[in-house]
């Protein structure tokens, strides 16, 4: 009788244990797993937060990683995988506005090496050439051995292989001058 007590408890446990790491995030209304496969690894949600203007978000992000980090200077000096799920949560999200957006944020993250990597934010760019709507999902991922990847909706846009690239791009949301500080420091889990 006791063994089948311990049994019960071991196996109730352990639904409630994997119910609970498995259970969705919600970042500013937004839901995300809490666990994701990607380029066939596994990635745990590390934080997440909104990109606003004047009080508006704009899109809600989520940060995946091998494991937790809370060091920016770490996640973006290792090659494992990492991954950024954005989804777009205002109609004010345009593709000109992307653009522009994109073009301002490799100003900071870049500054005086953007000419060097011109070629891969024209191509970074070119990924959001098409309308965006709200619900949109982007995905902008580092790929040890294959570089940065961005998707909409699921769907390979680009692949960027230049070395150093990745730094560039993954600074726009974790660099010590990012697009915004508490958007990094939510991605951060801070």
């Amino acid at each position: 009788m006791r063994k089948h007590i311990r049994l019960s408890v071991l196996i109730i446990s352990t639904f409630c244990f994997t119910s609970f790491i498995l259970n969705d995030v919600e970042v500013e209304g937004v839901k995300f797993p809490s666990v994701v496969t990607f380029n066939n690894e596994k990635l745990i949600f590390n934080g997440g937060g909104a990109r606003e203007k004047m009080d508006i978000n704009l899109y809600v992000a989520a940060l995946y990683l091998k494991s937790k980090q809370s060091d920016r200077s770490a996640i973006l000096k290792n090659n494992n995988t990492l991954l950024i799920k954005m989804q777009v949560v205002s109609e004010l999200v345009t593709k000109e506005k992307m653009a522009t957006a994109i073009e301002v944020s490799f100003d900071k993250s870049l500054g005086g090496n953007k000419n060097n990597y011109r070629k891969e934010i024209d191509l970074f760019k070119f990924a959001f050439k098409d309308e965006i709507a709200e619900g949109d999902k982007f995905d902008v991922a580092y790929i040890h051995g294959k570089g940065v990847c961005l998707f909409k909706n699921g769907v390979q846009k680009v692949t960027i292989s230049k070395e150093g690239f990745k730094e560039g791009v993954f600074d726009i949301w974790l660099g010590e001058n990012p697009i915004q500080e508490d958007l990094r420091d939510g991605l951060l889990g801070k």
